[in-house]
């Protein structure tokens, strides 16, 4: 991936980063969209799946039993797959068009931000005050900024360098939200080892 912080202007506190997209970074964006916006279905899904699994059990020892607990449990890993089609389909689309992933540059300003498609630097969004912020996640490697439910932007954690607590307190203070992190143990665990550096 190749990403950068770029410097910062103390006028107006600007911390400007540019990446570019990658395998990872679509999926990962796609993933924190489930995590942060589909959490009813999450819920039912997990609930499906115990009535299944329980059914399952109180009927054993009939042949059936062992499908409905096969299929609830496989229906209780799927957590992603949803996320994991959707990101697929747009890299085929991508890798298919032969123009290489897309690059931005955004620069985090003391009031908001403003995101810029790279390399002709055209404005795609901006400025956005960071109260119309909907959502903010992190996993081990990047940020996932959200406007709405639609779609987001990544900010690398490695681009953000010896500025990313000064970034994230920025976000934390101007949303008024808490960064959203993962709910699964080991990714979590690496989460907050990496907080505490």
């Amino acid at each position: 991936m190749s990403n950068k912080i770029l410097g910062s202007d103390e006028r107006n506190g600007l911390i400007a980063v540019e990446m570019t997209h990658t395998r990872e970074t679509l999926t990962g964006l796609a993933r924190m969209q489930c995590d942060l916006f589909r959490g009813k279905e999450q819920v039912l899904r997990v609930v499906i799946s115990l009535a299944l699994i329980g059914f399952g059990t109180v009927s054993m020892p009939n042949w059936w039993s062992y499908l409905l607990m096969a299929v609830g449990g496989c229906h209780l890993t799927a957590k992603y797959v949803s996320a994991n089609h959707s990101a697929n389909k747009l890299i085929s689309a991508i890798e298919a068009s032969g123009q290489g992933y897309p690059s931005t540059r955004l620069e985090f300003y003391r009031d908001g931000f403003a995101v810029f498609a790279l390399p002709d630097h055209g404005k795609e969004a901006g400025p956005i005050p960071y109260e119309e912020i909907r959502a903010v996640g992190e996993d081990s490697g990047n940020y996932y900024i959200f406007r709405d439910v639609r779609g987001g932007w990544v900010v690398p954690r490695s681009a953000l360098g010896d500025r990313e607590k000064e970034w994230r307190e920025r976000i934390e203070s101007g949303t008024g939200k808490r960064i959203h992190t993962p709910k699964i143990p080991g990714k979590e665990l690496a989460v907050r080892l990496h907080n505490r550096r």
